[in-house]
C-alpha cells in the first residue's frame, strides 16, 4: 500500500508517497555521503527556483475489489448440474433430440453467467467410437438437454481424437487461469468443480457390495487455505475437519449436485436394492498438507426410488 505524508512548502500543502521524499529535500539537506539526487538543470526550474510539483506514484490497491470483465469468457474441466449431471471434456453424451447419437463434449465455458456446452457428433462402429465428425457441432446451455452415454466406449482409432480434445480443453483451462489469475470468484468456481466432480467419482466408485467404507479415504489434492476454506467450512476453529451426518448430508447438495450420494447394485433392475452414504468427513491430513474425504454407506432394504432419502435408515 501507498504511505503518504504531507510536506508544507511555500504554505502550499503537497501529499506525496514516502519514496519520494528524497527527491524533494533540499539537496543540504542530505547526509554529505548519501548522494542519490541529480542537480536539477535551469530548464527544470520554474522562473521562481521551485521545482516542479511530482505527482504521487499509483500503487494498487490489494484490497481494491476486483471488477470483472462482464463480456469475458471463462473456460472449465468440469461442470456439475444441479440434476446431479456431470459434463467433462472428452467424455460421451446422448442429447434429447438425437438421442440414438453420440456426442463428445469439446468445451464448458461460461460469458456473463450463462453456461454454454459444445458437442461433437461421433461416428460409431458397433458401440465404439471410431472417429469425430468436426463438421456437426450442437451447443446447449442447460445440462437438462444432456445425459451420460455409459454403454460406449472409445474404440483405437479415435483414441487419439479424443486425447487431443481433452489437452486442448485443459490448455484453453489453464490459458484462462494465468489471464485471471487475480479473479478470486473464477478460480474459487474452478476449485469448487473439480473437487465436486473428484467426490462424486470417488464415493460411487468406492462403494462396493461388501464393505461398510472405502478401504482408503478419497485424496483430493493438496489443501488450497483460500480456496478450500471458503467451499467447505475448514478452519483452525472446527480443526480444520467437518462432517456431515444424516439429513445434513443433504447439504452437500448445492455443491455436489443431486444424486451423489446413492448406488444401485444392479443397474437396470427395478427391484434393485441400493447403497447409500450416512456420513462425510472431509479434513486435512497434517502430515501431508493433504484435502481428504472419508464416508460410511449402508444398504438400503428397498429397492431405489426418486425419494431415497426417506427410507434411508441414518
Amino acid at each position: 500500500m501507498a504511505v503518504t505524508v504531507q510536506l508544507i512548502e511555500n504554505e502550499v500543502v503537497k501529499d506525496m508517497d514516502v519514496w519520494e521524499l528524497d527527491e524533494t529535500r533540499p539537496v543540504e539537506e542530505e547526509p554529505p555521503k548519501r548522494k542519490r539526487q541529480k542537480k536539477q538543470s535551469a530548464a527544470d526550474q520554474d522562473p521562481a527556483g521551485n521545482s516542479p510539483s511530482v505527482p504521487p506514484a499509483q500503487v494498487p490497491d490489494d484490497n481494491t475489489p476486483e471488477v470483472q470483465d462482464a463480456n469475458s469468457k471463462f473456460y472449465f474441466n468440469f461442470y456439475i448440474g444441479a440434476n446431479g449431471t456431470i459434463l467433462r471434456i472428452g467424455s460421451l453424451y446422448s442429447l434429447k433430440f438425437c438421442s440414438n447419437s453420440v456426442f463428445i463434449c469439446t468445451c464448458i465455458s461460461r460469458n456473463k453467467g450463462v453456461y454454454k456446452f459444445k458437442f461433437l457428433l461421433c461416428s460409431l462402429v458397433e458401440n465404439k467410437v471410431e472417429g469425430v465428425e468436426g463438421g456437426v457441432s450442437f451447443t446447449a446451455n442447460d445440462v437438462i438437454h444432456v445425459s451420460r452415454h455409459s454403454d460406449v466406449v472409445v474404440g483405437s482409432k479415435a483414441r487419439n481424437l479424443v486425447d487431443k480434445i481433452i489437452c486442448e480443453g485443459w490448455e484453453r483451462v489453464l490459458d484462462c487461469q494465468v489471464k485471471n489469475s487475480g479473479n478470486v470468484s473464477y478460480l474459487l468456481d474452478l476449485r469448487k468443480s473439480c473437487l465436486a466432480s473428484q467426490i462424486r467419482q470417488g464415493v460411487y466408485s468406492g462403494i462396493s457390495r461388501n464393505a461398510t467404507r472405502p478401504a482408503q479415504p478419497i485424496h483430493l489434492g493438496i489443501f488450497d487455505p483460500m480456496y478450500d476454506s471458503k467451499i467447505l467450512g475448514l478452519t483452525s476453529k472446527n480443526d480444520f475437519q467437518v462432517s456431515y451426518l444424516g439429513r445434513d448430508l443433504a447439504k452437500l447438495d448445492s455443491f455436489l449436485g443431486a444424486k451423489w450420494d446413492f448406488k444401485i447394485l444392479e443397474p437396470g433392475n427395478p427391484c434393485s436394492h441400493f447403497k447409500y452414504v450416512c456420513k462425510v468427513r472431509v479434513f486435512v491430513h497434517r502430515q501431508s498438507m493433504s484435502l481428504r474425504l472419508n464416508f460410511v454407506y449402508s444398504e438400503s432394504n428397498t429397492p431405489f426410488t426418486v425419494g431415497y432419502r426417506s427410507v434411508c435408515s441414518y
